[in-house]
């Protein structure tokens, strides 16, 4: 039997010592259904949620359940919280509602709509000054341009969003990023300059002990050189640009794995 993850025993134990009316005790059981949703537990054994969930405990919980592969649940949860968030004038909870579900609609490939929640999540952010969800946005904006073709938007984005994850030491979002700029890199062409960023976010990744990291940036090195062989590329074209076109889809394969959060 797979045993939780020793963060949810803890916070589990917790909660049983706790008293039913302990201060807190809503928040710590919606931590508690959040740790699980991203540590993908099975939904068997889910914590008891309250019945009454303030927006930003919706929220989270949304937010924990788009992150751990539950696309129905996310929207349902972070829908309503942010009909509640509009009502109440919550710029911030506004702007983190908008963030989850652009991700979401990006996943379901409806794309203006994905833009139109990422433009204004990523404007109320900068209104309110929160760096995190201006990063976020940021890289969802950088995918949707990427997606498009546009990869001069792609690369501008994407940069931005690197910038403020560096400045936070949002370690997993720099490695994705460093790997995102890579992977356009290679749709355009320039394949030393993909080499290049690949390999430093793999130097990264390794220095901080990301793994997944690790392997995104290998599989970014593996689709940016092709393989050694007899193979000879049409007249005309060098043997990398001869691969490019192949390449045009490894967004999609990078969207599936739902990595790093969007």
């Amino acid at each position: 039997m797979v045993q939780p993850p020793r963060r949810t025993t803890l916070l589990r134990h917790a909660l049983a010592a706790a008293g039913p009316a302990d201060a807190g005790r809503s928040d710590a059981l919606v931590w508690c259904a959040a740790l699980e949703a991203w540590e993908r537990m099975p939904v068997a054994r889910a914590t008891a949620l309250p019945g009454d969930l303030f927006p930003r405990q919706r929220w989270l919980l949304g937010f924990a359940r788009s992150d751990g592969g539950d696309p129905p649940a996310a929207i349902g949860l972070v829908g309503e919280a942010l009909e509640d968030f509009r009502r109440l004038g919550d710029r911030w909870g506004t702007a983190a509602a908008l963030s989850v579900l652009g991700w979401e609609s990006l996943w379901l490939g409806e794309l203006a709509a994905a833009r139109r929640e990422g433009e204004e999540g990523l404007a109320l952010f900068r209104e309110v000054g929160d760096r995190w969800g201006e990063s976020r946005a940021l890289r969802l904006l950088g995918v949707l341009a990427e997606v498009a073709g546009n990869y001069d938007d792609a690369t501008a984005l994407h940069r931005a969003g690197l910038a403020t994850a560096e400045e936070l030491q949002l370690w997993p979002v720099v490695i994705e990023q460093i790997s995102q700029l890579g992977r356009i890199a290679t749709l355009a062409g320039d394949h030393g300059r993909a080499d290049a960023r690949y390999e430093r976010a793999l130097r990264v990744a390794r220095e901080r002990s990301f793994h997944h990291g690790v392997v995104h940036a290998r599989v970014g090195l593996g689709a940016s050189t092709p393989p050694r062989s007899s193979w000879a590329p049409p007249s005309g074209r060098s043997r990398r640009t001869a691969t490019v076109p192949a390449s045009r889809t490894c967004w999609r394969s990078w969207a599936s794995s739902r990595s790093c959060g969007g």
